[in-house]
């Protein structure tokens, strides 16, 4: 899907990379959603990235504030 949407973007050759957000608790060296109310999502490895893009990611992770 990301291909299909990027193919007619004018400026592709700069893109840099596409951030994917997820609200929950992340494991982030074993790279899984631990719990996630927003998504009902409890331990859900984030492999299928990697599988889905063909590519290594990067995960950051960012602490919301209340």
């Amino acid at each position: 899907m990301a291909e299909n949407f990027l193919k007619d973007a004018k400026y592709q050759e700069k893109l840099l990379g596409i951030e994917i957000s997820i609200l929950g608790i992340i494991h982030q060296k074993e790279r899984f959603v631990i719990k996630s109310h927003a998504l009902q999502l409890e331990n859900y490895s984030l492999n299928f990235l990697e599988q889905s893009f063909s590519i290594r990611f990067t995960l950051k992770i960012t602490q919301m504030r209340p």
